[in-house]
């Protein structure tokens, strides 16, 4: 366990520290076959690579819980992922790969090691605030077994670290 959580500090500490956006993320795992409920929280980050590709930085905590409240499953997670958004008008679409660890594997997930995907669809307004619907999906991509994997509906919310300047106003003078 110490090792693990050593490895998810460093992973976290190499991680970019200039980031363009905070990110909030909060859901519930979807297609279980289980009687549990299982809820995902993140904090992250988001940035500009190039023009068109982005990279996102994500640590968070999942909790796999019973029917009376009782904690089965919990365990933290660090991701870093490359992707891109596709922008009309107040609308966003973005797609996102990458890789990540996880403290505690499990049934369905068996390793340390894991891979994970991220589609989201949402709204963006004038100073780059944003809410959205995520997809986030974790697996191994069978680098051991079981790989069930973990499927997560998420609500994802984005703000700017810094605010856009005011738009300058034309003089009046004549």
């Amino acid at each position: 366990m110490i090792l693990r959580l050593t490895i998810l500090v460093i992973c976290l500490l190499s991680a970019p520290v200039r980031g363009d956006e905070f990110l909030f993320k909060y859901g519930i795992q979807m297609f279980q076959t289980k009687w549990t409920d299982v809820k995902l929280f993140t904090l992250g980050y988001q940035g500009d690579l190039t023009r068109f590709f982005k990279y996102q930085g994500e640590v968070g905590f999942y909790a796999d819980t019973r029917a009376d409240g009782s904690t089965r499953k919990s365990s933290a997670l660090a991701t870093g992922s490359v992707g891109f958004e596709v922008e009309h008008s107040f609308f966003y679409a973005s797609v996102f790969w990458g890789i990540g660890l996880i403290t505690t594997p499990d049934d369905q997930l068996s390793s340390v090691f894991e891979f994970n995907q991220d589609l989201s669809i949402g709204f963006r307004d004038s100073r780059g605030t944003s809410i959205a619907l995520n997809y986030k999906h974790l697996s191994n991509a069978g680098i051991t077994l079981p790989n069930e994997g973990r499927d997560f509906l998420m609500v994802r919310l984005q703000i700017p670290l810094s605010l856009p300047a005011e738009p300058v106003q034309p003089s009046s003078d004549s």
